[in-house]
């Protein structure tokens, strides 16, 4: 079962995702840093995760 559940969640997981993003400090071989995802959810939270890299690289201030 997906472990996100985010808007357009099928709810099966079909994918691995890291809970903290690697490059974020996040073990890449951790299981306890790991979650089943199905491929809507993590696409948007990958997605996410960009959007917040790219922020912090240009200090960008995050919406309210």
């Amino acid at each position: 079962m997906c472990q996100l559940k985010l808007a357009g969640c099928t709810h099966r997981a079909t994918q691995a995702d890291h809970i903290i993003n690697v490059k974020a400090g996040g073990g890449q071989y951790d299981v306890d840093n790991g979650q089943g995802a199905c491929e809507p959810c993590h696409k948007q939270k990958t997605q996410q995760e960009s959007i917040e890299a790219r922020r912090k690289i240009r200090r960008i201030p995050k919406p309210e």
